[in-house]
């Protein structure tokens, strides 16, 4: 663990008034994922050098079944951008394929990244109602920091009148109170500035990061009884401590136990702390499934007392019966076939949006990225992969809508 704690006592204010037992010491564990982009299915990538298989969510849904086996009150979150990135992407607004499968697979609780809103408001509030109606449990989706407000101030559009409508629909919250054992979690989620600055289509208007998590967590405070708050961020973090988004919101929010850190793809082999804070990230594309479990310690605050990241690799056998349900939203009732038809069709749409930010980002790539775009496929390998050996470009241009992702440190590793 990195204790970037630059002033000690900073979490006494916020100490929280409880009293804990020594012999009723409360322990959880927690697994977690972030900027999964629709990467349902296994893929090739480069490792150590050499050529394999990666990822998938049948993988992963064997790691959660052996780790509930272990402890069935392990608490499983999600740190948003969970779609756009593979082809699943172009039934994201029809079958809501990413947000069921979370589900599926058993996760708890999710945020919304900046690429949930990718297809726009119509597509973003077609994908809430599609996952509510199929009827299948789905994870609590919760974001604190929408600034309906100021929105029905001005009037709501019609894109805002769609979502506001689909959060309804599908009970989104600023948070949720989830009972794991004798453990009770408020699980607050937020959307970083960074993210919404990588959102041109969003029509959504958001209060800022900091303030709203810390209203929230005041609101939980007074009204719930909880042992321990987490937050699934859309924030992430990045090199310079003085602009990563969830360090300071650790700081600025000392009574946070537990962040989970999306948005920069960052791999985080070890845990970042400020004062009782700890920030966690597992890196993208379900590559690995980050693991912890925390002690409480007499004063109510929580000590981490694991950490790992799992590499979900080829020696992790896939759940069958997850596999057939991936296969089976692939192709029901939309055929594999009518999906390549339909990619070109919603091409034509997305390039607006990536020419959009592209144009405030990297104006002087824009007709060598578009050219990449159309003949290249989609880059098998992740972004680390490709900035190390200069193939940045080929990786954003295939990638669709992650081309306007802004820099960032994607494989962050604090040693």
């Amino acid at each position: 663990i990195r204790d970037t704690d630059r002033s000690r006592g900073l979490g006494d204010v916020y100490k929280r008034q409880v009293s804990v037992e020594a012999a009723e010491t409360k322990q959880i564990d927690v697994l977690f994922s972030h900027d999964t982009h629709s990467h349902l299915n296994s893929f090739s990538t480069i490792v150590d050098g050499e050529q394999k298989e990666v990822g998938g969510f049948a993988r992963i849904k064997t790691l959660i079944d052996e780790k509930k086996q272990e402890d069935p009150d392990t608490l499983v979150l999600d740190g948003g951008d969970f779609s756009m990135g593979t082809l699943i992407q172009t039934v994201y607004d029809t079958e809501a394929a990413e947000l069921r499968m979370l589900g599926y697979l058993g996760y708890d609780v999710t945020t919304l990244g900046n690429h949930e809103y990718d297809y726009r408001s119509k597509g973003l509030a077609n994908m809430l109602e599609v996952a509510k109606d199929s009827g299948e449990t789905v994870p609590a989706l919760v974001v604190c920091n929408v600034d309906w407000d100021s929105m029905e101030q001005s009037g709501l559009s019609d894109g805002q009148k769609l979502i506001r409508s689909a959060f309804e629909t599908y009970g989104v919250k600023d948070y949720v109170v989830i009972q794991k054992g004798d453990v009770k979690t408020a699980v607050v989620g937020v959307f970083g500035k960074d993210a919404l600055e990588c959102a041109p289509t969003c029509e959504l208007k958001f209060k800022d990061p900091v303030e709203a998590v810390k209203q929230t967590v005041e609101e939980i405070r007074k009204n719930e009884k909880v042992d321990m708050i987490a937050c699934v961020s859309h924030g992430g973090t990045w090199e310079d401590e003085n602009k990563s988004e969830d360090e300071i919101l650790a700081k600025e929010v000392p009574d946070i136990d537990l962040i989970i850190s999306g948005h920069t793809h960052s791999e985080l082999k070890e845990a970042i702390q400020h004062g009782n804070t700890y920030i966690v990230s597992c890196g993208e594309y379900g590559r690995n499934l980050g693991s912890l479990s925390m002690t409480q310690k007499q004063d109510g605050r929580w000590e981490l007392t694991s950490y790992e990241l799992i590499p979900v690799s080829e020696e992790v056998k896939p759940d069958q019966a997850t596999q057939e349900q991936i296969d089976a939203l692939m192709e029901s009732p939309c055929p594999l076939a009518d999906v390549f038809q339909d990619f070109e069709k919603r091409e034509t749409d997305h390039m607006e949006t990536i020419w959009d930010c592209m144009e405030s980002r990297a104006d002087t790539l824009l007709e060598e990225q578009r050219r990449t775009l159309r003949e290249t496929p989609l880059y098998p390998y992740p972004a680390s992969y490709a900035q190390e050996h200069g193939e940045l470009e080929q990786y954003r241009a295939s990638n669709s809508c992650l081309l306007y992702t802004s820099p960032s440190p994607r494989d962050r590793s604090v040693s």
